[in-house]
């Protein structure tokens, strides 16, 4: 390529990213505009289930002349004089995610219930019930976005409402052998109300150096 002109590679998953995938090829110090439509629908399917997903732009991340980061659907760049690259960055939410967190809830609870009246457990209870907190903590710090193992907003896998349920049932059990440690231990208001907000706890400390 000659002295005069500089490559741009250009990379979206979503949106007909303007200009296209692919590698374009600018006069050096020229000033170009690029950009992507956002939101995105997508219908997934699973056997025979299938629900609409929503992508939305959340901006842009570079090497070379572009800068590192940026939001934003459209973006102008006004002196484009190395090989540069700009990635356009999305996340995605989905009803199916909502759904399924209301599902994971809706079963906690039953397993909480049923493990107060039925089988008097107070071990599963307290990982029943500190599963639900840290579950619940996800729920309302996403809005509901990251239940489902997928990405953020950064392009970063996520386990989601994974990660909740099992620091919350880890705080369960810790909570459990705290009370062990005193005195024997039977289902009690006590026990599901500190094991609830040991998962709440549990989950918040471990999101703290980096909230999502």
């Amino acid at each position: 390529m000659s002295d005069d002109k500089v490559t741009v590679f250009v990379s979206s998953p979503y949106g007909n990213p303007n200009p296209g995938n692919g590698v374009f090829s600018f006069d050096k110090s020229s000033k170009q505009e690029f950009s992507v439509n956002s939101p995105v629908e997508e219908i997934k399917k699973w056997w025979k289930i299938s629900w609409k997903k929503t992508w939305t732009c959340t901006g842009w991340s570079g090497t070379g002349s572009i800068p590192s980061k940026g939001v934003g659907t459209s973006v102008t760049f006004e002196n484009l004089t190395e090989k540069s690259t700009l990635t356009w960055n999305w996340a995605g939410s989905s009803v199916g995610a909502r759904l399924l967190s209301a599902a994971l809830v809706i079963a906690l609870l039953i397993a909480g219930v049923f493990t107060t009246y039925v089988w008097q457990h107070a071990l599963i209870v307290a990982i029943s019930v500190g599963a639900l907190g840290g579950l619940a903590h996800e729920i309302v710090q996403s809005g509901g976005k990251y239940i489902l193992p997928n990405k953020d907003e950064n392009g970063d896998f996520c386990l989601g409402g994974l990660v909740g349920i099992i620091s919350g049932g880890t705080a369960g059990v810790l909570t459990y052998q705290g009370l062990l440690a005193t005195a024997p231990v039977t289902v009690s208001t006590k026990l599901v109300v500190t094991a609830l907000i040991a998962g709440l706890a549990v989950k918040g400390i471990a999101d703290a150096p980096n909230p999502t």
